[in-house]
């Protein structure tokens, strides 16, 4: 028997749809159960009485709660169709953008990179915004808050 993989399970490929739908799926079940647990929290908070602190406490239990829920959501929406926005884009004036946000973004970094870039007029057909974050990604630089 051969150790080689078949050709049917040299890759996986799972359509995208299918992905959205799994997340959200997943993503709508948990805020279900970060729901049932503020509302247990809010009903500890009323059985906290007088105390303060206890009080404060499952306030900030709450926010919490809330704020993973919010996330779950967000991850759920931002899996829509993705859009690209293509336009034509001079690589010089790419490269020159890309530095100024960079230098922007991350001063204390900006020196450590040498922009010893001479290129004439050619153009290619991007989005700008993915590239850049691709960018950031690829070299494992985190994004602004």
């Amino acid at each position: 028997m051969s150790t080689k993989p078949s050709e049917d399970s040299a890759g996986l490929s799972v359509p995208w749809s299918n992905i959205v739908r799994f997340v959200r799926q997943l993503s709508h079940d948990l805020r279900n159960d970060l729901n049932a647990a503020e509302l247990q929290a809010a009903f500890v908070g009323e059985l906290a009485g007088d105390d303060a602190e206890l009080k404060e406490e499952v306030k900030r239990l709450r926010e919490l709660i809330s704020k993973l829920a919010v996330n779950l959501q967000a991850v759920s929406s931002a899996l829509g169709q993705v859009s690209v926005n293509e336009m034509s884009y001079r690589i010089s004036e790419f490269v020159e953008d890309l530095r100024e946000k960079l230098t922007r973004e991350f001063p204390d970094e900006s020196g450590t990179i040498q922009w010893d870039v001479q290129l004439g007029a050619e153009t290619f057909e991007i989005d700008p915004q993915l590239l850049q974050a691709a960018f950031l990604e690829r070299f494992g630089i985190p994004r602004a808050s």
